[in-house]
C-alpha cells in the first residue's frame, strides 16, 4: 500500500493570534521558511508574535526525523489520538470536523519523501484548501507530536534490544 498525496492541499492559512485573525498564503510561509524573507502579508504577524523573523523561520523548519511507518504507528493508537486531538486545538479546519485525520494524514505524507517532518511541510500537506493555525499554540502542538515520535522510537529501539 503506497502513500498518496492529498488531492487538495492547503493554499491559505488563517493565522490566529489572540483575537487577531488574518489569512495568508501558504506560499508566503514557505518563502519565510526557505529564505527568511518576510512578505508584506506576514509582516504584521511577525511583529505581533514578538519573535524575530529568523526565529519564525527556525520554528517553521524544525525537523523531526521519523520514517512514515514509525510515524503511522505512533499516530494510530490511543496515545497518538490524544496527541492529535490536543494538536487540533492549534491546527484545524474551519468546521473542526475530521481534524485528527487531516493532521495525521498531513504528517505521514510529510514524512513520506524524506523520513522527516517540519511544520512548513505539515502546513503544505494539510488536506484542505484552508486551515487554521493558532500561533500561540502551534509550537506546543508540534512539540507534543515530536515527543510522541521520540517515545515511539525509544520503544522500538528497546523492543529490538530485547528481541
Amino acid at each position: 500500500m503506497g502513500l498518496t498525496l492529498p488531492a487538495v492541499a492547503a493554499e491559505s492559512v488563517v493565522l490566529k493570534y489572540r483575537a487577531f485573525r488574518r489569512s495568508v498564503d501558504v506560499e508566503d510561509l514557505a518563502l519565510l521558511a526557505e529564505t527568511g524573507e518576510v512578505s508584506s502579508e506576514l509582516r504584521p504577524y511577525i511583529r505581533l508574535s514578538g519573535y524575530p523573523a529568523d526565529r519564525m523561520q527556525e520554528m517553521l523548519t524544525r525537523e523531526v526525523r521519523v520514517s512514515p511507518r514509525l510515524l503511522s504507528i505512533a499516530l494510530n493508537n490511543p496515545a497518538g489520538d490524544a496527541v492529535l486531538d490536543r494538536a487540533s486545538a492549534a491546527i484545524h479546519t474551519r468546521s473542526r470536523r475530521g481534524d485528527r485525520q487531516a493532521l495525521r494524514g498531513a504528517l505521514v505524507v510529510s514524512a513520506s519523501d524524506d523520513d522527516s517532518i517540519t511544520p512548513i511541510e505539515l502546513i503544505q500537506n494539510y488536506p484542505t484548501e484552508e486551515m487554521y493555525v493558532d500561533i500561540v499554540e502551534f509550537n506546543r502542538a508540534y512539540s507534543d507530536i515530536a515527543e510522541l515520535v521520540e517515545l515511539q522510537q525509544r520503544v522500538g529501539d528497546w523492543i529490538e534490544r530485547v528481541l
